[in-house]
């Protein structure tokens, strides 16, 4: 009787040494039908070693069979084996016949005995293996491996394969079994999809069309596929149960094992995800959404073919630090030679965040560049970057003080170093937003916000905001062992700044400290907000309690005096408050009653500078100036005509 050669232990046939095992070697080794089994080795029988096994030499039938072959046959399939196995070049028909002796092995000695199932792993990676080397040769050999593999992992159903990690799966498998039992075992538990399991679903079923951009950049579309479907559905799609319940049938390859009923597997009481079409249509219209971004991260490769290598420089540039650069700047990073205009550097934004590099100010989101923007690199699967109330106060404290240290003279550089520290203690903020602020303050340290932008949003914040920003600064302020007359005269500034009750502020200075409040240098406001201290103490034992970031910044001694950062200011400026670079082009818009949207693109090219940051900057200073815009619309761009009128005055 045949015997079972263990994989890796070696068999001698013929005077050939056949060193991989998994064989089955003797005189008999009967079928279900009583006939040899086509697996079988049989030394007995005569063979002609000199065969190339790279042609077909079983011309008489569809099917191997190594007893029934030619001696010619023989010796090919033995030579194949004693070269390993894997010759890309082999005929098919030799690895049919290695691949039956699997079969019978798991379908027939593992049947009679249980204990041989501990073989299966052994199995699946030589049908890998297999796989590999000719799973491209044939269609039908790959077609039954797969069905072979699927058989042995789910043998023994594992539970919540949902919240596993997911094996390698090739999209040319189709919808494995192992997917729709994961997803089947997800729905039956009532649980949502994964994003990871969503997104392995949508590479492996055919019936999810992808486009030819995600086709030619599936890492880029990837990321954008699980950012979007977790924006979609939060911790993942729910989907309700059906009624076709998952079933599974084996029909081997071998006419030694072949019945026409197959070979069942038990799945569980699942449901069988590939008869339900809403889940697919929802699944499409999130690939669908990623259509337009994967479209220009396609042009943009198209157009400037460094791309690539200019985002993998810039990726290390921005490793655990934050890059300030130039809107043109960056764009010649990618040799861009056009002048960069909102709708550009938006386009230039969205391929920079598929590659984890965020932009300050966030354009994506309708923030205007200025001269200046910030990029960073963000945390992977950063989710929704969404901030609470809390958390736009605490940005909008920082930026607060960052520009009255500015506008007073007293901040340095250096100082954005103490505040790191202070973001990171901050546990109520995600880590992508934790880095978005450390980016924004180094934005606004090199280009403040203009006094009168500062005021307007401020205008725009109701009481409970106004109370938010408040208790930060005063949280801010708490850990000092006391205040400076520079501190209390910024903490002075942006109260009044902020509406509120200047005895309110003396009285919660004073009782942090115990002991009498320095004299301001600002006279206190007459009307405003007044603080609820007892929401101001709630809000400061708050888990997002900002920590005390102003004895920091004032701390250093007076033999190191710091100098201003302001922009500087043109004294002959058209519109106070400008420097001189946006001084020149209020000149040149007054110039005409209107432009069109393309002339003042190219003027704003000519200068260095973006256009809807400059148009946005000159309307505040003449907000700030004379109560009214400088300029109206969007194309054409037209000039406030009573701006004249005051000018020339």
């Amino acid at each position: 009787m045949a015997r079972w050669s263990p994989r890796n232990v070696a068999v001698h046939i013929a005077g050939l040494s056949i060193p991989g095992g998994m064989l089955y070697v003797g005189e008999r080794l009967p079928g279900k039908d009583g006939t040899p089994d086509p697996c079988l080795i049989d030394p007995r029988k005569t063979v002609e070693l000199k065969a190339d096994y790279t042609q077909d030499h079983h011309v008489h039938t569809d099917w191997p069979n190594y007893s029934d072959a030619s001696p010619r046959a023989r010796g090919a399939y033995l030579r194949w084996l004693a070269d390993g196995r894997s010759s890309p070049e082999a005929h098919i028909s030799n690895i049919w016949l290695f691949f039956y002796g699997l079969e019978r092995r798991v379908f027939i000695d593992a049947a009679a005995d249980r204990s041989i199932s501990a073989e299966f792993g052994q199995i699946s990676k030589e049908l890998h293996r297999l796989l590999k080397h000719y799973g491209a040769k044939s269609a039908d050999f790959s077609r039954q491996c797969y069905g072979l593999l699927n058989f042995l992992t789910f043998y023994s159903v594992p539970a919540r394969l949902y919240e596993q990690a997911i094996p390698e799966l090739l999209p040319e498998a189709g919808f494995t079994l192992y997917l729709r039992v994961a997803i089947g075992q997800a729905i039956a538990d009532k649980r949502p999809i994964p994003a990871e399991l969503a997104w392995a679903w949508i590479r492996c079923d055919p019936d999810v069309k992808w486009g030819a951009a995600a086709r030619r950049h599936p890492d880029v579309f990837r990321t954008l596929f699980l950012a979007q479907y977790r924006r979609a559905f939060g911790d993942g799609l729910t989907i309700t149960e059906g009624r076709r319940k998952l079933g599974y049938t084996y029909f081997p390859a071998s006419h030694a094992l072949r019945d026409e009923t197959g070979i069942s597997l038990d799945l569980g009481d699942i449901t069988d995800v590939t008869v339900l079409s809403e889940p697919v249509m929802a699944l499409q219209k999130i690939v669908d959404d990623c259509a337009p971004e994967l479209d220009a991260h396609d042009r943009l490769q198209q157009d400037w073919p460094q791309a690539m290598q200019a985002l993998s420089d810039l990726k290390v540039a921005v490793n655990d630090t934050v890059l300030l650069t130039s809107p043109q700047a960056l764009a010649s990073r990618f040799n861009a030679n056009a002048v960069i205009n909102s709708d550009l550097l938006r386009g230039l934004a969205k391929v920079l965040a598929q590659q984890q590099i965020m932009m300050e100010p966030d354009v994506l989101s309708g923030a205007l560049a200025g001269n200046t923007v910030a990029l960073y690199a963000s945390p992977p699967d950063a989710g929704d970057e969404t901030l609470a109330s809390s958390c736009d106060a605490a940005s909008f404290s920082l930026e607060l003080l960052i520009v009255l240290a500015q506008a007073e003279g007293v901040w340095r550089d250096d100082k954005l170093a103490l505040l790191d520290p202070h973001i990171d203690s901050w546990n109520q903020l995600a880590p992508a937003w934790q880095q978005r602020l450390k980016a924004r303050i180094r934005l606004w340290s090199c280009e403040p916000a203009p006094m009168a932008s500062l005021q307007h949003r401020i205008a725009a914040l109701d009481q409970a905001g106004r109370d938010g920003v408040a208790s930060n600064l005063l949280a801010m302020a708490q850990n000092g062992a006391s205040l400076m007359p520079e501190e209390v005269t910024i903490l002075g500034r942006l109260f009044a700044l902020l509406g509120c009750d200047m005895a309110q502020l003396e009285q919660q200075v004073h009782a942090m400290f115990g002991a009498p409040l320095i004299e301001p240098l600002v006279q206190p406001a007459t009307s405003g907000v007044k603080l609820d201290l007892a929401r101001i103490a709630e809000l400061q034992q708050d888990s997002a309690r900002v920590s005390a970031l102003l004895g920091d910044i004032f701390s250093d001694e007076a033999a190191h005096p710091a100098p201003a950062v302001a922009t500087p200011v043109v004294e002959d400026s058209v519109l106070p408050g400008l420097d001189a670079v946006h001084s020149q082009f209020v000149r040149k818009l007054l110039a005409r009653a209107a432009w069109s949207r393309g002339e003042l693109v190219a003027m704003a090219g000519q200068l260095e500078i973006m256009l809807d940051g400059a148009l946005e900057r000159i309307n505040e200073a003449s907000l700030d100036a004379f109560d009214m815009p400088c300029t109206e619309g969007d194309d054409p761009i037209e000039i406030n005509p009573e701006i004249h009128e005051r000018v020339s005055a």
